[in-house]
């Protein structure tokens, strides 16, 4: 799509919100997450997109494994994307089991940005897969608060148990999203 190649955040954003997830190519969701420049793109566009294509997790488990931090970025995104709407039974859940010890054990040494989306990914499982809701609040626990060097002094990285706590006061807890990207 003309409006990605563009390399202007706002015309990528708009060719995340027109393109149809269901219909991309998966040739073109890789080539969007090799040129993304910053993690908004990655993590908003490029993730979302990828998260709600036929090649999902196929993407993300190809994307966490890389070695370059904005694609590794994209991938624990897009995975923690997909739990949020796909119906539980389409989830591996060993898989994300998987994912959530790997979180557990290096989230602390991972890469800048790649520490956020793990956060956010424990976050996200705990709140949109239930049969891990208990295992996600545990590696909460464990991993407790997770430093980010932020672009602004107003955005705050959140303690992912306090936010599967929040969801769970506010009855939340297993309700998806109808869609990603918005």
């Amino acid at each position: 799509m003309d409006l990605f190649e563009t390399g202007n955040s706002d015309a990528q954003y708009l060719a995340g919100l027109a393109i149809n997830p269901k219909l991309i190519e998966k040739k073109q969701l890789t080539h969007w997450a090799n040129y993304s420049n910053w993690s908004a793109i990655s993590e908003f566009v490029v993730a979302g997109v990828a998260s709600e294509s036929p090649y999902a997790v196929e993407l993300a488990k190809e994307w966490i494994t890389s070695d370059q931090e904005l694609i590794e970025d994209t991938g624990w995104s897009c995975y923690g994307k997909f739990l949020s709407f796909a119906p539980d039974t389409s989830i591996d859940q060993e898989e994300v089991l998987a994912l959530l010890k790997i979180v557990e054990n290096t989230i602390h040494q991972a890469k800048n940005s790649v520490r956020y989306t793990m956060n956010q990914f424990v976050i996200n499982t705990g709140c949109y897969y239930t049969p891990l809701l208990k295992e996600a609040q545990q590696v909460a626990e464990t991993i407790g608060p997770v430093q980010v060097t932020l672009g602004s002094k107003d955005c705050k990285v959140p303690l992912a148990s306090e936010a599967i706590e929040k969801a769970i006061r506010l009855e939340r807890i297993g309700k998806k999203r109808k869609k990603v990207i918005c």
